[in-house]
């Protein structure tokens, strides 16, 4: 029993295959995994006993992922976003740009430009937030001017 707990695959599909040849389970009750395992078994046998391959990780880093760690570490106030929402950037996509479009200019250094990125969102999201408040503002005149009566909906 102790070899089946260590080789939880193999011991799963043995089992399986048991209960479908004794009738304890029926053919069409299989499992979705069965067909694959039984099709295309593993060539080496999944135990976890098995030593670790001695493969190196490599690192994976992007040109932008130095500029932002930095922003990240400096503006550890920034709101969550939601990943799926394609139609919007987040921040952090937006400061990127913004850096990345100046040091292609080449003008200024790193510092400097990180700077520069910096101002120039931070006037971008006040903007942003003045024409939303602006136009939340005439938004709510326009409903305050629309008086609802609940007399008056129901008239013919």
């Amino acid at each position: 029993v102790r070899e089946n707990r260590h080789n939880f695959q193999q011991f799963s599909f043995v089992r399986v295959d048991g209960l479908i040849k004794a009738n304890g389970m029926k053919y069409k009750e299989r499992p979705i995994w069965y067909d694959i395992y039984k099709t295309l078994p593993p060539k080496i046998e999944p135990k976890y006993a098995r030593p670790v391959p001695n493969i190196p990780i490599r690192n994976i880093f992007y040109k932008e992922d130095l500029i932002r760690a930095k922003f990240h570490k400096n503006n550890k106030h920034l709101a969550g976003y939601n990943l799926s929402d394609l139609a919007h950037k987040t921040v952090t996509q937006k400061f990127i740009e913004l850096y990345n479009k100046l040091k292609n200019e080449g003008a200024l250094d790193d510092e400097q430009i990180y700077n520069v990125a910096i101002d120039l969102l931070e006037s971008e999201i006040t903007s942003n937030k003045a024409v939303k408040s602006e136009w939340s503002q005439q938004t709510a005149v326009k409903l305050k001017d629309a008086e609802v009566n609940l007399k008056d909906i129901f008239k013919e």
